[in-house]
């Protein structure tokens, strides 16, 4: 049996788990879209995901509802979505993106090592959830759509790429610091001055 509130419904089931649970489903649902090349429905879709991505947490700190599970639904909602919005780009987009493959390729580059580095490390996604990659987050959502209604714009493109690739970076540097997951990081700075408190 799961755990229970007083009202004796499970504490696991609440509206930011099925909303991350949403996104998990939509995944799917995406790629098929992407595949298919239909990119109005596609960009409905992620859209709501998207949507669904920023309201989530908020409820769940709001309503004091935070838990490892849902940070791990989270996570991989999140990392799901990605897929999903990268492989809509390579299928729809991927023309006008040649020029600025360089700067993509470190981006994807530094994003499944760090992926790959916390699944052999920790044997699953940790749910870092750092200030640096809430802002990356929001400004490739918002990039996505650019890209989608007006085309690449290459100066704000290379500062979403590098902002992106930065954010990679510090969870990188986490990982090989962390000798376990931490849910609900802030980012290295506060790790490194938590150390330095406890000496």
């Amino acid at each position: 049996m799961g755990d229970r509130n007083k009202s004796g419904m499970n504490r696991n089931v609440n509206i930011p788990n099925l909303l991350s649970g949403f996104r998990i489903v939509a995944f799917p649902i995406l790629m098929y879209l992407a595949w298919q090349q239909k990119e109005t429905p596609f960009v409905i879709l992620i859209a709501i995901s998207l949507f669904s991505d920023l309201i989530d947490g908020s409820i769940a700190r709001k309503w004091n509802i935070e838990s490892k599970l849902g940070a791990k639904l989270d996570s991989y909602g999140d990392f799901l979505t990605m897929i999903a919005a990268l492989y809509a780009v390579y299928t729809m987009k991927w023309e006008e993106l040649i020029p600025y493959k360089g700067i993509l390729f470190v981006f994807l580059g530094t994003y499944l090592l760090f992926h790959v580095l916390a699944l052999v490390k920790y044997r699953g996604l940790p749910s870092f959830h750092l200030y640096s990659w809430k802002i990356t987050a929001i400004l490739l959502g918002v990039y996505f759509f650019v890209v989608f209604l007006h085309g690449i714009e290459p100066v704000s493109f290379y500062i979403v790429m590098t902002i992106a690739i930065i954010a990679n970076i510090e969870e990188i540097i986490l990982v090989f610091m962390l000798p376990k997951p931490t849910v609900n990081l802030r980012g290295l700075y506060w790790v490194l001055k938590e150390r330095n408190d406890r000496k």
